[in-house]
């Protein structure tokens, strides 16, 4: 590790407009607004039995209910995002909740579907993993079961609460429900189809999207307010499975560092075209005994008779050098379930449909310690690659990660204590 690092900087970051010198901070970019179109890119497959494939769906059920509820409730203010909390949550919040019965009804008859019964057993049974494009296109074919069932069993919590009291004619909805049944029931017990079978199968659910598609038009503004239609009829299987990847890691913010300042492309690309800073950082030994900053920041939350605080510590981060060569790391969503709960995990996604837990639980996180390692330790091989083009960078990097859920989607600035031996030095204008 170099002694000494380097951050370029804007005059307006630095100095005018949000003063990063003068408040002693560093911005923290979120993965969105880094130049490398392959950063925050996460290699997640999926690879179960029967018990965690049959509670994915039973998931994927609870999300897309709570989505119809919130947009009959909501109207014109409901957003696209409020999946996000619908995914980090189970169907364990509905307990004694109007909402529970029709969610049970929802997953007792979609589930008893023979097409459906048929892709679970397909997943638990075959030998490889499915990545995420594969996932999309049987959620794709199985979504307009779980959209028949759930606005039929929803129609009374609709018509309670729904400023729209027109009943959803529901044939179209049927009949594209028993299509897809009627497919997936003629598909083989295993998935390792012939090239000619999984052209039929894609082919089908590539018609079957097309289909909804047009149910989502023809429909729009008779029955349901529009923000939330689109989602729930046409887009509900992508949201959803980007939801859920991002419920493996928390969201990280990164702030880039070079050991080489003498660089006139970063100059150009970073210095604000040579006419920003370069700040100067000597590097400081960690208890861990890597190298690092000590950063002021969020460090947990608490809530008391004032009601919710965000409580800020110092909190040291290590620099960690970006690597060129490696291919992004493979992560095993039903092994990570990084941001739910040991009870969300215990009480449902391992758990049977008698209520006894998988044996896999076990073997997944029976030694918290060691799963806790290699979980850690896959999230900074995750955070630390780029694409080799960005060699000519040398860059290091500072990684602010946390479970809470209290980042703007933007970047972030946290405080530096004392400078940590910061100097400056200003380009030579053009």
């Amino acid at each position: 590790m170099p002694e000494f690092l380097y951050r370029f900087r804007s005059a307006d970051a630095l100095i005018h407009k949000f003063r990063e010198l003068e408040n002693g901070e560093i911005f923290f970019s979120s993965t969105s607004e880094l130049n490398d179109p392959m950063e925050g890119f996460t290699d997640v497959f999926w690879k179960g039995n029967e018990t965690l494939w049959s509670n994915l769906l039973r998931h994927y059920v609870f999300c897309l209910t709570q989505t119809f509820y919130f947009g009959m409730i909501l109207g014109d203010q409901f957003t696209i995002d409020l999946i996000d909390s619908s995914v980090r949550d189970t169907p364990l919040s509905l307990k004694g909740l109007p909402a529970e019965k029709v969610y049970n009804k929802v997953c007792e008859t979609f589930l008893g579907r023979q097409g459906v019964r048929r892709i679970i057993g397909q997943l638990a049974n075959r030998d490889g993993s499915v990545r995420r494009n594969e996932l999309s296109t049987y959620l794709r074919l199985l979504h307009p079961i779980a959209i028949y069932y759930t606005m039929k069993e929803a129609g009374d919590l609709r018509a309670e609460h729904s400023h729209n009291k027109t009943a959803i004619d529901l044939t179209a909805f049927k009949e594209a429900a028993d299509a897809a049944d009627g497919l997936m029931a003629k598909l083989p017990d295993r998935a390792d189809h012939t090239l000619e079978q999984g052209e039929i199968f894609f082919t089908y659910t590539e018609i079957a999207a097309q289909q909804m598609r047009v149910i989502t038009h023809s429909q729009r503004r008779q029955d349901v307010p529009s923000p939330m239609w689109g989602q729930f009829i046409d887009t509900f299987p992508g949201d959803y499975i980007s939801a859920v990847e991002r419920m493996v890691y928390p969201n990280w913010h990164i702030a880039s560092f070079t050991s080489n300042p003498d660089n006139a492309s970063m100059w150009g690309v970073y210095g604000d075209a040579h006419r920003g800073f370069c700040l100067k950082f000597r590097t400081q030994k960690l208890p861990d005994g890597r190298e690092g900053l000590p950063l002021r920041g969020v460090v947990g939350s608490s809530f008391g008779p004032e009601g919710h605080r965000v409580l800020r510590n110092l909190r040291s981060l290590a620099f960690s050098s970006v690597d060129y060569e490696t291919a992004h790391p493979e992560i095993d969503f039903f092994r990570t379930f990084g941001r739910f709960t040991v009870k969300a995990m215990q009480d449902f996604w391992f758990s049977r449909a008698d209520g006894s837990l998988d044996p896999i639980y076990n073997d997944v996180f029976g030694n918290e310690d060691a799963w806790r390692n290699r979980y850690w330790a896959l999230f900074e091989g995750l955070v630390s690659i780029k694409l080799p083009e960005w060699a000519h960078e040398q860059e290091y990097r500072l990684v602010h990660a946390s479970q809470l859920s209290i980042y703007p989607r933007g970047g972030v600035r946290r405080p530096v204590p004392g400078g940590a031996g910061r100097s400056a030095t200003r380009a030579c204008a053009a």
